[in-house]
């Protein structure tokens, strides 16, 4: 039964990484605009 935990925790990670991603993201924006 420690599957869910497991899972929850990951998500929980996913998560706390998809801020980090997207701070670093918008930090690299301001540095170089990209041509969109």
């Amino acid at each position: 039964m420690g599957y869910e935990d497991d899972d929850e925790r990951e998500e929980r990670r996913q998560k706390e990484k998809q801020k980090k991603d997207r701070r670093n993201n918008r930090r690299r924006k301001q540095e170089e605009p990209s041509e969109d």
